[in-house]
């Protein structure tokens, strides 16, 4: 099941997976031109289908994406703090 493209926005702009900043309802319907309740509905929907078994796959390969980006991330941090004052 493919999401459509109205759950594809809801979810990226209600989760933050585009700029990290997580939108509330309002917001989202504001960008969609819609109501907040079929917002609501888009997100039930859109989550729904990805839940289904046979995008199971699918849900490892991001989520081991994200695991990835979470180490680097981490890693890169801890790279660019300071050495504890060793000259």
């Amino acid at each position: 099941m493919k999401l459509t493209h109205q759950e594809s926005v809801v979810l990226r702009l209600r989760f933050g997976l585009d700029d990290g900043i997580e939108r509330e309802y309002g917001e989202i319907a504001e960008v969609l031109d819609a109501s907040v309740t079929m917002v609501q509905q888009w997100e039930k929907r859109a989550i729904r289908k990805l839940r289904h078994p046979a995008n199971r796959p699918l849900l490892d390969r991001i989520r081991e994406t994200l695991s990835q980006m979470e180490r680097d991330e981490a890693f890169m941090q801890s790279v660019a703090q300071p050495s504890g004052g060793r000259a």
